[in-house]
């Protein structure tokens, strides 16, 4: 059991130095990547879950064949990447929520972190928190992958130049 709950700890623990670096790093791949999150949350959650299934299939696919291994790393690198930015993303819209309610001004940052923890405990509730912890992942893997990390809005804009389908927008 104290084995147990230093590991999830310290997944506590990277959660919060992740929502730290990306509040820094990139708060507008943040922010966009949470709009995505809540405007289309059941589709994020789809393509997350079907992700994360492609990934594991592809991951041992590409192991069998031996020569894809490093493929493989790098596929399970990514996913690892947008497991964190997308939690971290969730954690933000709930500490930007929770601190709204309570009347509590921060900053992109402290929402962030706030959310991310709250998220980070309430999946240790035994039981339940696994699952809580299965649909935050594919909600927030899901909307990475729409956004490319939040580096495009979903759905594109008529302005952005992309059309819904991908393709290029004559201009």
């Amino acid at each position: 059991p104290g084995t147990r709950s230093l590991g999830s700890a310290g997944s506590v623990l990277l959660m919060l130095v992740a929502a730290v670096l990306a509040a820094a790093l990139l708060p507008v791949n943040l922010v966009r990547t949470a709009r995505t999150m809540r405007h289309s949350a059941l589709l994020s959650i789809g393509v997350g879950l079907l992700t994360v299934l492609l990934a594991a299939l592809l991951s041992v696919l590409l192991v069998v064949i031996c020569i894809g291994i490093p493929v493989a790393i790098v596929l399970l690198l990514a996913l690892a990447l947008a497991y964190l930015f997308g939690w971290v993303s969730a954690g933000w819209i709930v500490g930007h929520k929770l601190l709204a309610q309570l009347k509590i001004k921060a900053t992109l940052m402290g929402e962030t972190v706030a959310g991310t923890a709250v998220i980070g405990l309430v999946g240790l509730i035994p039981c339940l928190g696994w699952l809580m912890s299965l649909v935050v992942s594919c909600w927030g893997i899901g909307a990475v992958v729409l956004t490319r990390f939040g580096a495009a809005e979903y759905p594109a804009t008529l302005g952005s130049g992309v059309t819904p389908a991908g393709s290029a927008v004559a201009g």
